[in-house]
């Protein structure tokens, strides 16, 4: 075994695993109903609403009484998961705790994991993704 191949497997084994920092998500690539997929990925929500980082991407939308509500979230996944940021029609969608999140762009990559910025789908103000049969 290789050191690459170790590190690999640790990557699946740490980092990606559900009874630690993990959690299925749902993916839709191309915005597709039928090749829909439950992937795992380390889900970073620093940036929603209530946390003080600011990360300098997504939408940002006041609310009424003022409040500023960050709307981004950032998923750590395995390579493995054919991510594309280059459409903009068909987008890449994922569903985290039953909310749809919009792939802008892939923050990093290396041979094993990808870090990639989601923005969430407003039901009240945006339109759905229409997902592909």
């Amino acid at each position: 075994m290789t050191l690459k191949t170790t590190m690999a497997a640790d990557v699946a084994d740490v980092f990606l695993d559900t009874d630690g920092h993990a959690e299925s998500v749902t993916f839709y690539p191309a915005g597709s109903e039928d090749n829909k997929s439950t992937v795992t990925a380390v889900v970073d929500r620093s940036h929603e609403e209530g946390s003080r980082e600011v990360h300098g991407d997504g939408l940002v939308r006041n609310r009424p009484q003022g409040e500023r509500l960050r709307r981004s979230i950032v998923l750590e996944l395995s390579t493995d998961v054919a991510v594309d940021d280059t459409r903009r029609e068909h987008r890449d969608y994922f569903k985290v705790d039953s909310e749809m999140f919009v792939v802008q762009r892939i923050l990093g990559r290396d041979d094993d994991m990808q870090s990639v910025l989601c923005v969430r789908v407003d039901p009240i103000r945006e339109k759905q993704p229409a997902m592909r049969g």
